[in-house]
């Protein structure tokens, strides 16, 4: 039973740190936007696919200890590591799924202000500008 819930929470801590670290480069270094568009076009949408399964796994350990505490005769099987382990899998494919059409949110927009070119990272909007 320990080795389902540190499971999760291995998986849980993991995926925070990826948020973490993603989430410093979209609200932390607003300068670094500006020297790298492209990577804000790539790394905002991870950010968010992680920090859906973060709130996903979350939801996991939580079912995970209800089971534990209010059902504790039921048959082992449904909280087995294997059972875990495809839980988590099941969780980051949904979280990959959910989250694809963010990618396609975002175009870099270069223009020229003074003779320099300057790449952005913009909205993609419906309506040409």
């Amino acid at each position: 039973m320990g080795g389902v819930f540190l499971l999760y929470v291995h998986t849980d801590t993991v995926d925070d740190t990826v948020v973490g670290l993603l989430q410093l480069y979209t609200l932390a270094l607003p300068w670094l936007k500006s020297v790298l568009p492209y990577a804000g076009k790539y790394l905002f949408p991870t950010a968010i696919i992680a920090e859906t399964g973060t709130v996903y796994l979350t939801v996991l350990v939580t079912i995970n200890r209800y089971l534990s505490v209010c059902r504790p005769y039921d048959p082992p099987g449904r909280r087995s590591v294997e059972a875990a382990r495809l839980h988590v899998l099941a969780v980051a494919v949904f979280s990959v799924v959910y989250n694809l059409p963010r990618f396609f949110e975002f175009d870099v927009v270069q223009r020229q202000v003074r003779g320099h070119v300057l790449s952005t990272a913009c909205w993609r909007t419906l309506i040409p500008v």
